[in-house]
């Protein structure tokens, strides 16, 4: 585990020891054994020249939704993973917590929580105590296995494996156990052939005879037929299934909370939807009933920007790999999905890794920023309420060029506050830098500055979390999807009192925004600079 900084490195360790374990221990690991989960496409473009550079090639570089995909086997619409971050930034509710979201963000902490990984543990024991049919396994009035064998097969002898693994060795069992009494039952077949065929003649003693006589052939060559009628009882359900039947009929209505999960996660069921927290309980479904398929199989994990995962889902994760091998990654001061991810090093390790040798380092050198801008990103971050700061080291920055930061404070006519942007756009080009980000808070505000700049010129792409592709050049971006990202200059269009309060979250995303710039940093605001930069 790395806990570190912003340009403290942690991404190139983590991809340096890809190529470390690669070479060292070749018998154990081979590269597409090794998988990468990262935060965004984009930022997996970003790195992805990295691992060839290294000599290193077929390691599965993916996002956590992407590899969901992959394990679940099922196309479904997954919201996107910042939607509940983008609702609780531009204050916006959708239309079941009706302004709450403090209901929305309990939701998203108890999905991604061991608690309901819990209570989905308990379900799947119900779902296995009521798996087999309740009914013996019987051929023309002949008992071959009684329910309560078939039963302890399943639930015990097999328990090693996923339920359809189970099956497999169960189909296997009660052939061999038809063979076994297939002589027995055929004899007494006949007997009672020959029995009922002694008073009949002609048409009607031919056709008993042969339709006696396709009973026998069933039994002597199509015993798996046979068998497969009785596993058929068993009710076809896929992973997506079985989950909305424990969310509508497994579920209490005990709380408000599980009230709105309830009703919140049933309607988007009912769409085909999900959101980005339903998908480590439905993985851990689809692995406990269905197994994991060949390409899924892993051996090693590396996670990236890990503050923004919970606990279900690296379970979810350790389950798939079936150990805990991982390089775990991450900043908590960057933890702006704080409603499901990880707020406590030392907890997380303490629920996830507690008897297993874990190595914990802290990354607290920068490289990547000048320490004029880390100033004044330690001088952000330390604004924190003191129970949050625990696991949070302030940077100490190696690199120092003066005249890095530059503050304006502008009007409030958008179209002077844009020319006076384009204006530092075109100083940091004549001046030689390749990438320049303007960064505003929401994504609203990063539409109305792109809008606005397009019209001055045509090199400016807004990145909306979709894209695949980094190419440098200049980028409009909101402060949440800059996470991870890194450029020689950024402008950040909107530093003010509004923008930017004293909460928690506004802390978190002002520092991820300043800690973008390798160079130099531009503080536009408007009326009153944010206290948090005082």
């Amino acid at each position: 585990m790395y806990k570190e900084l912003p340009e403290a490195g942690k991404t190139t360790i983590a991809l340096h020891r890809i190529a470390y374990l690669i070479y060292n221990y070749e018998k154990q690991f081979k590269p597409e054994e090794f998988m990468i989960i990262a935060p965004t496409r984009f930022f997996l473009n970003y790195i992805s020249n990295i691992l060839p550079d290294l000599g290193v090639d077929n390691v599965k570089q993916c996002t956590f939704e992407d590899f969901a995909y992959d394990v679940i086997g099922k196309k479904l619409k997954i919201s996107d993973s910042n939607e509940k971050l983008v609702i609780i930034v531009n204050k916006s509710f959708d239309e079941i917590n009706k302004g709450n979201t403090e209901i929305m963000i309990q939701e998203a902490k108890f999905k991604s929580s061991l608690n309901f990984k819990r209570i989905l543990d308990e379900y799947l024991i119900d779902v296995e105590n009521n798996y087999i049919p309740k009914e013996d396994f019987c051929f023309m009035g002949h008992t071959i296995m009684k329910h309560n064998d078939i039963d302890y097969l399943f639930k015990h002898t097999y328990k090693i494996y996923n339920y359809t693994m189970r099956i497999n060795e169960l189909e296997k069992n009660m052939i061999s156990e038809l063979n076994k009494k297939s002589p027995q039952i055929i004899e007494e077949i006949k007997s009672e052939r020959t029995a009922k065929i002694s008073g009949l003649t002609g048409k009607a003693r031919v056709d008993l005879y042969e339709e006696y006589d396709k009973t026998i052939k069933l039994l002597e060559k199509g015993q798996k037929k046979i068998v497969k009628e009785y596993l058929n009882k068993i009710p076809k359900l896929d992973c997506v299934k079985y989950y909305k039947d424990f969310i509508d009929n497994y579920l209490q209505n005990s709380t408000p909370v599980m009230e709105y999960l309830k009703q919140n996660t049933g309607r988007n069921l009912s769409k085909n939807e999900i959101s980005f927290e339903d998908l480590a309980p439905l993985m851990y479904i689809q692995i406990k009933i269905f197994g994991i398929k060949e390409k899924c199989k892993v051996k090693h994990v590396v996670i990236d920007e890990a503050q923004d995962y919970g606990e279900f889902q690296f379970d979810v994760l350790k389950n798939i790999i079936n150990s805990n091998s991982m390089t775990i990654l991450g900043d908590i001061a960057q933890g702006v999905h704080y409603y499901r991810g990880i707020e406590n090093w030392k907890s997380f390790i303490e629920a996830e890794f507690k008897d297993v040798k874990t190595t914990y380092t802290t990354l607290s050198k920068t490289y990547r920023t000048t320490k004029e801008i880390m100033e004044v990103a330690n001088k952000v971050i330390d604004k924190l309420p003191e129970y949050e700061k625990e696991f949070i080291v302030l940077g100490d920055p190696v690199i120092d060029r003066k005249n890095s930061i530059y503050m304006h404070e502008c009007c409030r006519k958008e179209q002077a506050v844009v020319s006076e942007i384009n204006n530092r756009i075109n100083k940091h080009i004549e001046d030689g830098y390749k990438s320049i980000a303007i960064i505003a808070k929401d994504m609203k505000e990063c539409e109305q500055l792109e809008k606005m700049l397009s019209k001055m010129r045509s090199d400016v792409k807004l990145i909306e979390g979709k894209d695949s592709e980094y190419n440098a050049g200049i980028s409009i971006v909101p402060s949440y999807l800059a996470k991870g990202l890194e450029f020689d200059c950024v402008i950040i269009s909107n530093a003010n009192n509004k923008k930017y309060t004293n909460s928690s979250l506004d802390i978190k995303l002002l520092y991820v925004t300043i800690t973008r710039a390798m160079s130099k940093l531009d503080v536009f605001y408007e009326d009153e600079l944010t206290n948090l930069m005082k």
